[in-house]
């Protein structure tokens, strides 16, 4: 794969489109220079393969760095809407949604198996959970999500 192709794939993969449609409704490609400027913006090096490799790299692993997504949008009434939760490999975690009325919902965690990735030098596991159901009349309700783990279980759980 070219410098090139590897340039617009991480663009596209950071949400940057590599195309527009011009004054003349014609399709024009986002130049290599633009692109590598709009990275740049965004904190990515993106100057030569290696940088590109890297960064892709670094973007495939960044899930695994977090516990929990920063967000989650779900569609009200999907039954099977779900949330990784990465934590060191091995260790129980106990996930629940506090929603905006005050209410605590526990996650049910699903026996889906992804194999555990080494990040920066320590095993990280993935477990899934499932958001409860949900038919609220008033509205789509909103949700912060708790997770307790074996290095988090004082009497603070972390909030995302």
């Amino acid at each position: 794969m070219t410098y090139t192709a590897l340039l617009r794939d991480l663009a596209r993969e950071c949400g940057v489109s590599t195309a527009y449609r011009g004054w003349d409704r014609r399709e024009h490609e986002v130049s290599e220079d633009t692109l590598r400027r709009i990275l740049a913006a965004r904190g990515i090096s993106a100057s030569d393969e290696a940088e590109v490799r890297q960064a892709m790299a670094d973007l495939e692993q960044l899930p695994w760095r977090r516990m929990l997504p920063p967000v989650v949008v779900t569609v009200e009434g999907d039954g099977d809407a779900t949330i990784a939760v990465h934590v060191p490999h091995g260790d129980p975690v106990d996930v629940h949604l506090e929603t905006e009325f005050g209410e605590r919902r526990s996650l049910v965690q699903r026996q889906v198996w992804v194999e555990p990735r080494e990040i920066d030098g320590s095993l990280v596991g993935r477990a899934t959970s499932r958001f409860p159901p949900t038919s609220h009349s008033a509205g789509t309700p909103w949700w912060r999500s708790a997770r307790r783990t074996a290095e988090n279980s004082g009497p603070r759980a972390a909030w995302s």
